[in-house]
């Protein structure tokens, strides 16, 4: 058994979401997590449990829908075209609005709609992504880091069936991470 309290480090942190849920962090997101995790644990003045580190995580890196929500997406390739597009319906702020935008994947054609509706603020610095468990109906996660112009950076991941979607969730999730 593995407890988190508020002197832990990191890694244990990130120990637990590997072996109890299958999550490999990168590296660089270590520290993020285990200080949000250390944070709640010294705020409850008492060890956290494997489930209510993933709470944890799930609350702040999977359920965050504020200021942007992805409600719906396509994405698509024209007959011997390189070019992904993807056109998306999102929430900003409690207003629906319909994006499209082209890149050379889908996070880069996503990217782009953000941009043209002048949501982009950030630069991509680390994506990564991994399946969870083994099989062909495993699920995937997804990390994605963004910087904002001002300077602030976060991770986010996205977890789904889908690994294009997995990606798109990771970049909702860190931007409104930044926020």
């Amino acid at each position: 058994i593995i407890r988190i309290n508020s002197q832990s480090g990191k890694g244990g942190v990130a120990y637990v979401l590997s072996r109890e849920f299958g999550l490999d962090l990168p590296k660089a997101m270590h520290p993020e997590v285990g200080l949000l995790v250390n944070e709640k644990a010294d705020s409850e003045s008492r060890e956290l449990a494997g489930d209510e580190i993933y709470a944890t995580f799930k609350a702040e890196y999977l359920e965050k829908n504020d200021p942007l929500e992805l409600l719906c997406y396509d994405t698509g390739k024209e007959p011997g075209q390189e070019e992904v597009s993807c056109s998306a319906k999102i929430c900003v702020s409690g207003e629906e609005k319909e994006v499209s935008g082209r890149g050379n994947g889908p996070i880069n054609a996503f990217v782009h709609a953000l941009e043209r509706e002048g949501l982009k603020d950030f630069k991509l610095i680390d994506y990564r992504q991994h399946s969870i468990g083994e099989g062909s109906a495993t699920e995937s996660a997804a990390y994605i880091q963004l910087q904002t112009k001002v300077g602030r950076v976060a991770y986010g991941c996205g977890i789904n069936s889908s690994i294009e979607k997995s990606g798109l969730m990771a970049l909702v999730s860190a931007y409104n991470r930044t926020r």
